[in-house]
């Protein structure tokens, strides 16, 4: 798939919780191409024509949206970038999109009983498989979603009405709430699992780190550990 750039406006912002924002962005393109899964650079320098050295920009992965000529992302403010994007970004503004990039649900063989696990808006490459029409392909799916609290979950209906279209039974998706249940445990996950099935797992870097370690430790082989790897 061939990597391009698009000049793209803001069409739509969302900030459904505090320091939670879903934007949308209006390509002027009739389709934009990307596989689930995949994630874009995006640059907010006002200065780059489009022609110059790629400006400093900050990968995310890729929200679903219902109209095939626009992206959309969602973000959580957390340092200087999306700082920058939070107090900079207006409806109308102008950006600089470059896409798609990621291979994490091409090169999958096994799609029976796969395990997703997500942090936060570390659920958004996984939202893209779920509302793809590919998804029915995957054979009982567990999902597990770990949030601060239930006000940022604008996932469920969502996921809800992809497990509904594809007849997945709705006990497969767990949620849990930091201030109620408190965090994912991938120990109990994995008693529950075994080490022959596909995890998926999408996050804050320091989550990653600690789940694939876990895995590992109880002798999952590498092959069955699936995460993004952005370069």
């Amino acid at each position: 798939m061939i990597i391009r750039k698009y000049y793209a406006a803001v069409s739509n912002i969302l900030n459904p919780a505090e320091n939670l924002y879903l934007i949308e962005f209006d390509t002027f393109e009739e389709c934009i191409q990307y596989k689930p899964g995949q994630f874009l650079h995006l640059s907010i320098d006002k200065n780059y024509t489009g022609i110059d050295q790629w400006p400093e920009s900050r990968c995310f992965s890729i929200f679903p949206s219902e109209n095939p000529g626009k992206i959309s992302i969602v973000y959580s403010v957390k340092g200087n970038y999306t700082m920058n994007m939070r107090d900079s970004l207006t409806i109308g503004s102008y950006v600089w999109i470059k896409l798609p990039y990621g291979n994490l649900f091409t090169e999958v063989q096994n799609k029976q009983d796969c395990v997703f696990i997500a942090g936060g808006t570390g659920i958004s490459p996984f939202m893209s498989l779920f509302c793809h029409s590919t998804f029915y392909t995957y054979l009982n799916p567990s999902i597990y979603l770990g949030l601060k609290s239930s006000k940022y979950d604008i996932y469920s209906t969502m996921i809800k009405n992809a497990f509904e279209k594809n007849k997945i039974p709705l006990e497969n998706y767990l949620l849990y709430h930091e201030d109620n249940e408190g965090l994912l445990n991938i120990n109990e996950i994995f008693a529950k699992h075994g080490q022959n099935k596909d995890y998926f797992i999408s996050g804050p870097p320091e989550m990653i780190l600690k789940f694939v370690s876990l895995l590992r430790n109880n002798k999952v082989d590498d092959k069955y550990i699936h995460f993004d790897k952005w370069d």
